[in-house]
């Protein structure tokens, strides 16, 4: 065996040599689901979870005080946020598309904030069922939501 400089053996052309350098890793995609998006998407989801501890077990008191008939009123509400929702979906969704999720669920959750402030502020029987559907457009995003995060 011939020696080389610094005790090294040089390799003749065509033969493999025996430890070859790794290939440097490729670099990572973008997460499809960041983690901040996920923990705001729970919390989210958990305020919109108000809407059934707390907003419908307490709308027939609520409308009761109001000085309304509750037993009506209170079924027009809920159909109120659920057409909003349902009516929602497709627009939210667009823009979800188009921007990103975090954007539109910002922008839904901030709506659907001010409808349930709106609604513990209502004085009048009306104000209840417009308030049902502001939060009804808000909270049609956790459907795109779920999208990403599922």
């Amino acid at each position: 065996m011939a020696e080389t400089d610094g005790g090294a053996t040089a390799s003749t052309p065509g033969t493999p040599q025996e430890a070859e350098t790794p290939a440097a890793p490729a670099p990572r995609a973008a997460d499809p689901c960041p983690r901040s998006l996920l923990i705001g998407s729970c919390v989210a989801a958990s305020c919109v979870g108000v809407e059934y501890g707390l907003i419908y077990p307490t709308i027939y008191p609520y409308l009761r005080e109001l000085g309304t008939h509750p037993t009506v009123l209170a079924g027009v509400a809920a159909a109120a946020f659920s057409l909003a929702k349902t009516a929602a979906f497709v627009p939210l969704g667009a823009l979800a598309d188009r921007y990103g999720p975090r954007r539109p669920a910002v922008i839904a959750f901030l709506i659907a904030a001010l409808g349930n402030v709106y609604y513990f502020a209502a004085s009048r029987p009306l104000d209840v069922v417009i308030a049902r559907a502001t939060v009804g457009l808000g909270s049609s995003v956790t459907g795109g939501l779920l999208g990403v995060v599922g």
